[in-house]
């Protein structure tokens, strides 16, 4: 259910796109609204890259080892896509006619998003690159890569059949898991490569406090939060354990936030650490609500991915949240 709501809406800006907007927002401005227009109009990606101009500059970019034309989130459903062959003729057409309606422009929007925002952070830091060498193009790659939530899986020796193998059995958006841990080392490193990784976690958490601030002040000035509540939600940590509540926004009876990877990994080193310190025997519960690893492998990592996901909610009669 979590792999079918992932690919069924139109949230990537504000999940994977979140480091983009956190260095350059304008970049992000651009690539969420060509996300959107791609959805009504699934032939804006290819008018918007067939000018000599982009060409040009793709072909630069795929030189460096960009990853360039297709979304991890609808890599795990092709070998599923074979069960069609099974079905009558008349069955199979509709199916397939429904599905370049619904699923293919949800996957020409999510591909745009990020196909736009390479594009345009490779144009905006291919010079600053060049002032260190020719070589740092391929550090620059690289970090617009993680900066964008994906990294090219055959530069680090993972082949198309491991892949689909991953998205589909093991991994809820592999390279997106394996982008963010990237994007945080690479903040480590010097050069091109560092710099613009430090810009993106910088300017990502700066906007998202600045955000939290601003609707949760206008919140408090209309009387729909009280002060209290707006500080309690500033709070990371909550008597001994990471705060639900911390950075987000009460709408009705849910908490709403911005929901990415890095959030996800605040929550593990947050209840890591307090586990650590208070109850050290958590780390050998297999309950996933005392257990912070097992918390964020369901979340991330086994119990994430479409036919692993499926059986593990069969399995224990609850959802991947423990609904």
């Amino acid at each position: 259910m979590r792999y079918l709501a992932s690919v069924g809406d139109l949230a990537e800006p504000f999940i994977q796109g979140l480091p983009v907007l956190g260095r350059d927002p304008k970049a992000w401005v651009n690539a969420t609204l060509r996300h959107y227009w791609a959805f009504a109009h699934p032939v804006s990606r290819a008018r918007f890259f067939g000018t000599p101009e982009h060409q040009e500059l793709l072909r630069e970019m795929a030189q460096y080892g960009i990853h360039i034309g297709s979304s991890e989130f609808f890599a795990g459903v092709k070998p599923l896509t074979g069960l069609t062959k099974l079905l009558p003729e008349q069955a199979r057409s509709v199916v397939t006619v429904v599905g370049k309606q619904t699923a293919g422009r949800f996957q020409e929007a999510f591909g745009t998003f990020l196909d736009v925002a390479a594009f345009l952070e490779w144009k905006a830091l291919r010079l600053r690159a060049l002032r260190e060498g020719q070589d740092s193009l391929f550090a620059l790659a690289d970090v617009v890569d993680h900066v964008r939530g994906t990294m090219g899986q055959r530069v680090i020796g993972i082949g198309a059949t491991q892949q689909q193998l991953e998205g589909t059995f093991m991994m809820f958006a592999p390279r997106y898991t394996k982008a963010g841990f990237a994007l945080i080392a690479d903040a480590m490193q010097g050069g091109i490569k560092g710099e613009v990784a430090r810009e993106s976690l910088a300017g990502l958490a700066g906007t998202g406090f600045l955000t939290f601030l601003a609707v949760g002040s206008a919140m408090v000035a209309t009387g729909n939060m009280k002060p209290n509540d707006l500080l309690e939600r500033l709070r990371p940590i909550k008597n001994g354990r990471f705060n639900t509540k911390f950075m987000t926004i009460p709408i009705g009876t849910d908490n709403v936030g911005f929901g990415s990877f890095y959030y996800g990994l605040l929550k593990l080193v947050a209840g890591s650490v307090d586990s650590a310190l208070n109850e050290p025997e958590e780390f050998l519960s297999l309950d996933k609500r005392d257990n912070p690893l097992i918390q964020f492998a369901t979340s991330r990592l086994i119990g994430a991915s479409p036919l692993s996901s499926l059986a593990l909610e069969l399995g224990t009669g609850t959802t991947w949240q423990g609904e």
